[in-house]
């Protein structure tokens, strides 16, 4: 029972400090990171499609070549280049994953918390107060337009050390469970 408690903090454990850092990198450097991630997927795709067509060429002259992978080919390159011009798309599109994760996190640290209020103690209203502020850091990040990605790089610093103290007050209260 001890090991399943702490191998069930060590992975929010490990996230958290994960998008510290993260949100870290985000907060001094904003502006390069959105430009390297939609350049850098956009070249992959243009890289992609250009291989599935020197693919298609070459099975052209073999006489066994597929028109879908001339398609394929077309749509990866289109893809890559749409990818690199829509760059402010692609920062809301990642500000709603990043959001929705937070979100997603925090309502899942509320229902936990809901379920240690049947248990003694009152550690559950921490961890209830904690799970509220990160569904709002979620929110906020999700909701608020304009919001650049250095301060979603500090909310993500915000929610990653919410997530340690959760992280460590559920421990402490199953350590409690556990020797009882």
């Amino acid at each position: 029972m001890k090991e399943k408690v702490t191998n069930f903090i060590k992975t929010p454990l490990i996230m958290a400090i994960l998008l510290f850092i993260l949100g870290a990198i985000l907060f001094t450097n904003p502006q390069n990171i959105v430009m390297i991630v939609t350049y850098g997927f956009g070249g992959l795709f243009i890289l992609s499609g250009f291989i599935r067509l020197a693919n298609y060429l070459g099975d052209k002259k073999k006489e066994i070549a597929n028109n879908n992978d001339l398609i394929y080919a077309l749509v990866l390159m289109v893809l890559g280049i749409v990818i690199i011009l829509c760059t402010s798309m692609i920062e809301l599109l990642l500000r709603i994953i990043m959001g929705g994760f937070i979100l997603y996190n925090g309502i899942l640290r509320m229902i936990s918390a809901l379920k240690m209020r049947e248990f003694e103690g009152s550690i559950w209203k921490g961890s209830l107060i904690v799970a509220i502020i990160i569904i709002l850091v979620g929110l906020y990040i999700i909701l608020k337009s304009n919001l650049v990605f250095s301060g979603i790089g500090l909310f993500i610093m915000v929610y990653s050390v919410l997530e340690i103290v959760s992280s460590i007050m559920t421990y402490n209260n199953n350590k409690l469970v556990i020797k009882k």
